[in-house]
């Protein structure tokens, strides 16, 4: 499995409230009807846990800030991840979600990479 990793900080005039909106409601469904024409297997968007506590485990650690979130799309293979740069249908589907992406992604903060994924657990 290809993976990109995309980690997230909200635009700065965003509250947590409204950032998880527009990526649950807006963008997610957004991204589900491109993904036929993008070759994506998966789509998981994992935003930070906003509960009390979990703090504590980052502060013990000198962390950083945290991510508002972090979002992973998966290809079954490079050769199906490679068949997007080329079909124009697919790269029509690509700009539409980075116009889409800076309504709510600070990206001059917010990573993104490519992984290959090697599972060591799976129960």
């Amino acid at each position: 499995m290809i993976n990109v990793i995309f980690c997230v900080y909200k635009r700065p005039e965003m509250s947590d409230e409204e950032f998880r909106e527009f990526w649950w409601e807006s963008h997610g469904p957004f991204v589900k009807a491109r993904s036929e024409i993008l070759r994506m297997k998966r789509y998981v968007q994992m935003p930070r846990l906003l509960a009390p506590g979990f703090e504590s485990v980052a502060s013990a650690r000198g962390a950083p800030e945290p991510f508002d979130g972090i979002a992973m799309v998966s290809w079954e293979s490079m050769d199906e991840l490679k068949a997007t740069f080329t079909d124009p249908a697919a790269k029509k589907a690509a700009r539409e979600l980075l116009e889409d992406e800076r309504r709510f992604i600070d990206f001059s903060r917010s990573p993104i990479f490519f992984t290959e994924e090697k599972v060591v657990v799976w129960n």
